[in-house]
């Protein structure tokens, strides 16, 4: 399934999918407009999409060969509580920096990653979305690092995590503990620190007794003690 957004302006839209080696394809439809096949790419014709509206694709294959089949789609799009745009800081790429630690959003302790972030001046526009909004038919694990926006994503999660109860991790260093903490306790789990994440395990999820609390001689205090409570 792929989905096509607009934000600013508005678009007109003509999405082209190869369908993978080893799958044989075997329908196609959209939300808008009309989807044809031809020599394994389908193009879907969505015609024109006005500002922040957004038309889906589905792609309906199965396997012709054994083996693996890589499922996997990049969205690009920051991930919050909710949906729409937002301006995010435009580095320089070609100066060395450790862009794995860019913020999006300004607080006074941004971490320096090697270089000046102007969140004023110097920003683009992109699409902003929730967990929620991709409507999963299952999650096992949810991993997390976005760099201070962590309570921003789990709060767009929640449905998806009240539905499917996910193993999570989660950076805690550049959020605020104790909320978070609040958050996994009101949610029903059990957490513990692995260095600078929590994993946290949903109280009816049966693996939490099958994982061991690190015990380190050089573990730090902090995370001594999140690998003791709600056990």
């Amino acid at each position: 399934m792929g989905t096509v957004f607009s934000f600013g302006y508005n678009a007109v839209t003509r999405k082209p999918m190869a369908v993978p080696a080893g799958l044989t394809y075997v329908s196609a439809s959209s939300s808008q407009g009309n989807c044809t096949y031809a020599s394994g790419t389908v193009i879907c014709d969505l015609g024109t999409l006005t500002n922040l509206t957004r038309a889906t694709a589905s792609i309906v294959v199965r396997p012709s060969v054994v083996g693996t089949v890589n499922n996997t789609i990049a969205v690009h799009a920051a991930v919050s509580s909710e949906s729409g745009t937002m301006k995010i800081p435009h580095p320089n790429y070609f100066a060395p920096s450790s862009f794995g630690s860019l913020e999006l959003r300004q607080r006074p302790s941004n971490e320096f990653i090697g270089q000046p972030i102007d969140y004023t001046n110097n920003t683009v526009l992109i699409r902003k979305m929730t967990l929620d909004e991709l409507n999963l038919p299952r999650v096992d694990f949810i991993k997390i690092d976005i760099e201070g926006m962590e309570m921003e994503a789990l709060a767009g999660a929640r449905e998806t995590i009240k539905k499917y109860r996910p193993i999570l991790l989660i950076e805690k260093i550049k959020t605020d503990n104790r909320q978070l903490e609040q958050w996994l306790n009101d949610n029903g789990y059990r957490f513990m620190g692995l260095d600078i994440n929590i994993l946290a395990v949903h109280q009816s999820d049966e693996c939490w007794k099958d994982i061991n609390a690190p015990q380190s001689a050089g573990q730090p205090a902090e995370a001594r003690a999140l690998a003791t409570m709600n056990v």
